[in-house]
Parts: C-alpha cells; sequence; structure tokens
C-alpha cells in the first residue's frame, strides 16, 4: 500500500494570525499540529531574522514539535545588477545550512523574472543600502508589495502583466549565464548536505516549464527538482498539462488555493484533477497547502488540507 503523502502547512497561509513575527512563529506547530498539518513549510519573508540567537529560537521551537519541515526562499536568479549574483549565492548557501540544522526536507527557490516590469520595479525603488541583510531586503520588497496588492491598480497591474502575459523561452544568454552559474555555486552544498532544492513555477523565467527542465535536465542531480504550485500558471497555459510535466521531478508540491464553494470545492482549480495527476506520478513527498485569498486564513487552510485528502 502506497503510503499517502504528508500534508504540510505554509506560514504564508497564516500570515495574519499575529502581528508578532515571532509569536506568529511560536504559535505554528501548535496549530499546525491542532489541524492535522504534518509539517510547515518556513517562508523566509515571515522569519524574524538570521542572527545566531533567532535562529536558535526557531530551531529549539520546532525541534520541540513533531512536525517536519521545508524552507521557502525568495530568489532571483536571473537579477543581473552589479552584486547580486554574489548576494544570492551567499543568502542561499546561509539558509541551506540553517535548513540542515532544522532538518529540513527540501527548500523551495525561485528563478525570478527580471524581464517582468513589476518586478523590475519593486527591486530598484527598494534598492538595499550595503548594511541591509538579503533577508531584510526581501522583507522590504514583500511589505511594499502587501501595501499595493489592496489597490485595483495593482491587481490590474498582476493580471495584464503577469496572470495574461505569454511564457517565453529564456533567451537572454546573460540571465542564463548567471542563472546557471548560481547552480554551479549551490547545488554541491545541497549535494553534500542531502537537502533538495525545489524550483517553484513562479512566473518569470519559471513560468516556461522549459526552462525549469532544461536546468534539471542539465545538472542530473537527485537533490534537484521541481515545485509544482497548482495555481501559478497563465491564461495561455494548460494548467494541467504543465503540472504532468513538472511532477515526475518534484520534490515538494505547492497545494494552492483561492476560493471555495458552498460543497468545499476550490472554484478556480480542478482539485481532483491535481491530485491524481500525483497519485499517478508517485509523488510521496509533502502537499504543502498555500491558500491565498480573501476570508479567515486558518479556516480555509483547512478546507484546501481536507479536499487534498478527499482525492488522495
Amino acid at each position: 500500500m502506497i503510503k499517502p503523502n504528508p500534508i504540510f502547512l505554509s506560514s504564508w497561509s497564516v500570515i495574519d494570525l499575529t502581528k508578532s513575527e515571532l509569536l506568529n512563529l511560536e504559535m505554528l506547530p501548535g496549530i499546525a499540529e491542532k489541524h492535522g498539518f504534518q509539517g510547515i513549510e518556513l517562508v523566509d519573508r515571515q522569519l524574524p531574522g538570521l542572527s545566531v540567537s533567532n535562529k536558535q529560537r526557531i530551531i529549539k521551537l520546532f525541534g520541540n514539535s513533531a512536525l517536519n519541515t521545508t524552507f521557502a526562499l525568495t530568489t532571483d536568479f536571473s537579477n543581473l545588477q552589479n552584486g547580486a549574483r554574489e548576494q544570492q549565492i551567499n543568502y542561499v548557501l546561509e539558509m541551506l545550512d540553517f535548513a540542515n540544522e532544522l532538518d529540513a526536507q527540501s527548500v523551495r527557490i525561485l528563478l525570478g523574472g527580471t524581464d517582468l516590469f513589476l518586478q523590475k520595479w519593486l527591486k530598484k525603488i527598494t534598492r538595499p543600502k550595503k548594511e541591509i541583510s538579503t533577508l531584510e531586503t526581501i522583507k522590504k520588497q514583500k511589505q511594499l508589495t502587501s501595501k499595493l496588492q489592496g489597490t485595483k491598480f495593482f491587481t490590474w497591474l498582476h493580471k495584464v502583466l503577469i496572470k495574461n502575459r505569454k511564457p517565453k523561452p529564456l533567451t537572454d544568454q546573460n540571465i542564463r549565464k548567471n542563472i546557471y552559474s548560481i547552480f554551479d555555486n549551490i547545488l554541491p552544498k545541497a549535494e553534500e548536505l542531502k537537502i533538495n532544492l525545489a524550483i517553484e513555477n513562479h512566473w518569470g523565467v519559471s513560468g516556461f516549464t522549459d526552462n525549469i527542465l532544461d536546468i534539471i535536465n542539465f545538472y542530473q542531480s537527485p537533490f534537484l527538482g521541481t515545485c509544482p504550485d497548482f495555481g501559478n500558471f497563465t491564461v495561455f497555459q494548460d494548467k494541467y498539462f504543465e503540472l504532468k510535466r513538472l511532477l515526475p521531478f518534484a520534490k515538494e508540491v505547492h497545494a494552492k488555493s483561492y476560493q471555495f464553494n458552498e460543497d468545499g470545492e476550490e472554484t478556480t482549480i480542478q482539485y481532483e484533477t491535481c491530485v491524481n495527476l500525483i497519485r499517478h506520478s508517485k509523488y510521496q513527498g509533502p502537499l504543502v497547502v498555500e491558500y491565498e485569498g480573501a476570508g479567515d486564513k486558518m479556516m480555509n487552510s483547512v478546507k484546501t488540507k481536507d479536499l487534498v485528502i478527499k482525492y488522495l
């Protein structure tokens, strides 16, 4: 009998539970266990910082629970600004060491997308000072994004520049060289620590499935794979066909949800189809619940979990 996939709760799904990042993290293990989750995905943008004391506190917190963990890093390997390549390498290496101390199963990474106007603009106006850490820069950018997300203008921009943008092959050789150079530096560390790196289909460069698969096929590493996300597809893509292509290389999967009907079914994603694809792929790793809609975040995260279980 095939063992059912463990279902994790993304810290991103319950970001509004508390105002304090530390308190939020301290509450998470108990909340996740109470609602039947087997693990937690820690999103770097919600970490209080990477000081030694903060790391020790987080390690102790999750070490005392029965939950497994994964990490979700906010990275941009396509950024060609001066010093960005080295900054990305150093950040991932530091977080791999942290993930190892937490005994995390995988680390989600993003290829980025500096070809997108919105991301270029956000990076430009939040350009960090030298003394600010990579994590603080990431959090600053996300704070600005969160403020903008409540506006109709932002919603329109996201639809026009991302959701309605046709994915394309990576033809810019400078960006390609930058991305592969970063993998040359971070993959040996992941292999040494035996931690999976999972590339998410997350707009920009990774919005085009072949760009992800080209990297995976080039390196042929058992510790490099995908993080298929149910929701990150444009109107030009058949999401179920693309999920089927990504699943054979999956190291973790994001069970994304936005809204539900009275029967508990997700209204924008055919969950039965997605979960059937997972079953047929024989993927047995974590399914990370990521709720990104309105309303009670925790309640809807549990609805997502129940929907996954319904079709597993």
